[in-house]
């Protein structure tokens, strides 16, 4: 299953990528999860009231997003060192 997340960009010359597997746990803490509503910092929680040892998906594919956003507003010369890692 490809775990890439991909933001069309129609006035950009180069799409950017970030890969949920490459999102560190900061990076993830850095939104708020819709899916247990854990708040920024905070890890997300368990049904059962405990803590997850990992993120939910959506919170990982917010990340994503908010990375990809601001990667997009960098300079095309920082850009494309980004989008190769």
């Amino acid at each position: 299953m490809n775990q890439t997340k991909r933001v069309p960009s129609s006035t950009q010359s180069a799409d950017v990528t970030v890969r949920l597997k490459e999102i560190t746990p900061r990076q993830a803490l850095s939104v708020s999860c819709q899916a247990c509503g854990a708040a920024v910092r905070q890890c997300c929680e368990l049904r059962a009231g405990g803590i997850r040892k990992k993120p939910h998906r959506a919170r990982l594919l917010l990340a994503a997003n908010k990375l990809n956003a601001a990667a997009l507003r960098r300079p095309a010369k920082d850009r494309h060192s980004t989008a190769a890692r």
